[in-house]
């Protein structure tokens, strides 16, 4: 039986997933986050660190956002790989504030957890729909779905957490409201060993 509290996002067939209800932020930690260093690009605000989730006083977001990602690997993916975060950060979206299209180098995948968002959401971008990757034929859609379409809006709210393949093209929408978007961002890469001897694929990735 499928979990309530998980949505699941066939778009691309990738392992797009988001844990709703995931973490209750506090006044403390919000204000924390609003007073570290940020570099304004428009609106968008990103944080100077790169590695926030090191500080002690984030701890319990790490926690969340590092129990929710076992799982994901655990149960979603299915496999007994270790991971670690490579890089942590956070961004504020003030009112007209938003993050364009990008995508994550140097990591296998991303998290988002949404600190403090009022009718948000985020968007992803594929080349060619899922029924598109071999055969690139231009389909007559008659409603466009998760196989067929090239972009997707996933609706997310305050307390929610979206992880998804690092590679994926994503942003965030415009925040039309007046309250600040606030999320704190990590993204995941493999480590340890990997392969087998035997099939002469083995390699062993040491983390920095």
């Amino acid at each position: 039986m499928m979990n309530k509290n998980l949505n699941f996002l066939y778009f691309g067939s990738l392992p797009i997933i988001k844990y709703n209800d995931v973490y209750k932020s506090n006044e403390d930690e919000i204000e924390y986050i609003k007073s570290l260093k940020y570099s304004n690009k428009n609106g968008f605000f990103l944080s100077d660190s790169y590695e926030i989730l090191k500080d002690v006083k984030l701890k319990k977001i790490k926690n969340c956002i590092n129990n929710t990602f076992e799982d994901y690997k655990t149960n979603i993916l299915e496999i007994e790989n270790n991971f670690y975060i490579s890089q942590s950060w956070t961004t504020i979206n003030k009112n007209q504030g938003f993050h364009g299209a990008h995508t994550h180098k140097n990591t296998l995948f991303s998290c988002v957890l949404y600190l403090q968002a009022n009718d948000s959401a985020i968007n992803f971008y594929l080349n060619n729909s899922a029924i598109q990757n071999h055969f690139n034929f231009s389909y007559k859609v008659k409603n466009y779905n998760e196989c067929n379409s090239t972009s997707w809006r996933l609706p997310v709210k305050t307390g929610d957490l979206v992880i998804f393949p690092g590679h994926l093209k994503h942003s965030s929408e415009e925040n039309k409201n007046n309250e600040d978007r606030i999320i704190v961002g990590a993204n995941y890469f493999i480590k340890d060993e990997i392969g087998n001897k035997a099939d002469w694929d083995f390699i062993n990735i040491k983390t920095v």
